[in-house]
């Protein structure tokens, strides 16, 4: 399996020239509008969707599937800290 992307950039308005985005509405020739974004931006963010959320499942279950079936779970560390007890085929991952 290929390495997943690990570098996504965010949309950066350049707010020399607006604070907020900028849409432009369009009519089109069914009567309905669409918007088109006309926002400057100093920087043009990655595109994040269902393609890049099942890769990541996809390499997850993988990992799982190799390491004998292991669980990962994420939680913060209050709520680590707060198991009565641990899985021991359970691998944790705790967040401030």
């Amino acid at each position: 399996m290929a390495d997943l992307k690990t570098n996504y950039k965010d949309d950066i308005l350049d707010t020399s020239v607006n604070t907020k985005r900028k849409y432009s509405m369009i009519t089109n020739a069914d009567g309905t509008v669409s918007f088109e974004d006309v926002t400057a931006y100093s920087q043009n963010g990655d595109s994040f969707g269902a393609a890049a959320v099942n890769s990541i499942n996809e390499a997850v279950n993988s990992a799982g599937k190799a390491l004998g079936g292991l669980s990962f779970v994420m939680l913060t560390q209050e709520a680590y800290d707060a198991l009565e007890s641990k899985d021991s085929k359970t691998v944790y991952f705790t967040t401030a």
